[in-house]
């Protein structure tokens, strides 16, 4: 089993190596620090690879409020 560093797994993902920083960081990339290093099992990046891509869509957007003269007689 070969282990994988932060850059390749970036590479593997196609996302940068702070994201996956990131993913560490939240919890949703489980990965082992080996002295400056982080090294990731690819089974847990193939896990990460089925999650849905991009932004979430926002529940409930602002909108900004009428201006002074925008306002309906």
């Amino acid at each position: 089993m070969s282990l994988l560093t932060v850059k390749e797994a970036a590479e593997k993902l196609g996302v940068s190596p702070p994201r996956i920083y990131q993913l560490i960081h939240g919890g949703q990339l489980k990965a082992a620090k080996f002295g400056n290093a982080w090294t990731i099992d690819p089974k847990d990046l193939a896990k990460l690879k089925r999650l849905p891509r991009g932004r979430p869509p926002v529940p409930n957007p602002v909108r900004p409020r009428p201006r002074k003269g925008d306002q309906q007689k």
